[in-house]
C-alpha cells in the first residue's frame, strides 16, 4: 500500500512528530513479515513555516498539490495525461 503523509511544522492540528511516528509504525507492520513486504513508497511531507488550511500562501498549496499529483501519477503508473480544452 503506497502512503503519501502530509503535515506542517506549525500545524496545531497534526504534529509533525505523530505523523513521523505513524510512518514509522507502517513501514514496520509492512515489513515485518515475509508476506507482506512492502515495496510501495510510505512518504511523508512536512511543509515549514505554515499552518492548517486558511491562511496558507497560494505558492504552498500550489506545490503541494503538485506533489500529492505526482505521487499519484507515481503510483498510480500513469503514463501520460490529455487534456481536453
Amino acid at each position: 500500500m503506497a502512503t503519501l503523509l502530509l503535515t506542517a511544522d506549525c500545524d496545531d492540528r497534526v504534529v509533525p512528530a505523530h505523523i513521523l511516528k505513524y510512518a514509522a509504525q507502517l513501514y514496520y507492520v509492512f515489513n515485518t513479515d515475509e508476506k507482506t513486504h512492502q515495496r510501495n513508497p510510505i512518504l511523508v511531507r512536512v511543509e515549514r513555516q505554515t499552518g492548517h488550511g486558511f491562511g496558507k500562501p497560494i505558492n504552498k498549496i500550489i506545490d503541494e498539490y503538485a506533489d500529492i499529483y505526482c505521487f499519484l501519477y507515481r503510483v498510480l503508473r500513469i503514463n501520460s495525461i490529455t487534456i481536453n480544452v
